[in-house]
């Protein structure tokens, strides 16, 4: 094998190399992507769950003192 057959070859396996390379990098920035995504509906998961237990509070809150006023009633 000469030179120029020894670098054609090299060359075509950079180009191999580059190739899946390129399809790593694609699919790790999608991963990324995802994963931001998780992370922000995380947050908004943690956010409205709060909300929810502090509605949860002031409405049981609310179901004793309405508790108590029918209790007076009586």
């Amino acid at each position: 094998m000469d030179h120029i057959e020894w670098l054609g070859k090299q060359l075509e396996k950079m180009m191999k190399e580059r190739a899946v390379l390129d399809d790593l990098n694609r699919i790790n920035d999608r991963l990324n992507e995802l994963t931001k995504v998780n992370i922000e509906k995380t947050k908004r998961n943690e956010d409205l769950t709060q909300e929810h237990l502090e509605e949860s509070e002031r409405l049981v809150n609310e179901w004793q003192a309405k508790l108590k006023e029918l209790s007076e009633i009586k």
